[in-house]
């Protein structure tokens, strides 16, 4: 049964690209070609972009930034979030930094960032996006831990690092690669943002902008398909790994 869902699924699925491509080309057909581009102008372009080697070195470069980014805000929230789980004064403390950091627009922090760091700033940016979100859900999933796993926990240690690594972090393992997932596409499109309102430099963000800047809508339209293709195999990638490291 879970077989015969899992391909239903997989169909259905199949069925929402379709139907994203049929709007596609109602939108082509309804108004200006300039602003949608023809399916197949896009297809032609993108296998174009594809077969360019810059292409490929702009994304290396890109992802080594966002791991960077990544890696950072991840392990500045997890310790402020060990810090909040251990001690109520410390949650006290930081939470009005974090309703600060969440609540201010994404688009004035890249504003203010790019004009104080110059080219450093969207790395800057995606780890003050990830950080208060990664708090968050990793606190969550300290604060969801049974009680009587906590007050058991109490009786061998006072909550040390003996016990964090080996009882805490085993519960929450899913939920911490949960956020990973859902920080990585963030992250990638908070970075190509932030390129994007840059100026210069060597970035994907860059190549979009000029992209933009020459009116080629259809590069444009072939850097999305690949922003996203990218996000969703590394995602997919995540996903597996998750489930291999959970069977073991």
């Amino acid at each position: 049964m879970n077989f015969i869902s899992k391909r239903i699924n997989q169909i259905f699925y199949l069925f929402g690209i379709v139907f994203i491509v049929l709007i596609w080309m109602l939108l082509n057909l309804t108004y200006n070609s300039f602003l949608f581009p023809s399916v197949k102008d896009v297809v032609i372009d993108f296998f174009r972009l594809l077969s360019n080697g810059s292409t490929w070195l702009l994304l290396l470069k890109t992802l080594l930034k966002l791991l960077f980014a990544i890696s950072i805000s991840y392990i500045l929230a997890f310790i402020d979030a060990i810090m909040s789980f251990k001690f109520n004064y410390f949650r006290s403390f930081i939470r009005p930094l974090i309703s600060i950091i969440r609540t201010i627009p994404v688009a004035c922090i890249i504003v203010l960032l790019i004009l104080v760091l110059g080219k450093i700033a969207p790395i800057a940016i995606v780890i003050l996006v990830l950080f208060p979100l990664l708090y968050e859900q990793i606190l969550v999933s300290f604060d969801s831990i049974d009680k009587d796993i906590i007050e058991e926990t109490k009786m061998i240690s006072n909550g040390g690092i003996y016990v964090f690594g080996k009882i805490f972090i085993p519960i929450i393992f899913p939920q911490l690669f949960s956020s990973l997932i859902s920080s990585f596409g963030l992250g990638l499109k908070i970075l190509i943002m932030a390129e994007l309102l840059s100026i210069g430099g060597d970035t994907i963000g860059s190549y979009i902008n000029l992209a933009k800047m020459d009116f080629d809508i259809i590069r444009v339209f072939s850097w999305s398909i690949f922003i996203v293709i990218i996000v969703l195999i590394i995602e997919g990638l995540i996903k597996f790994i998750n489930r291999k490291v959970i069977k073991k």
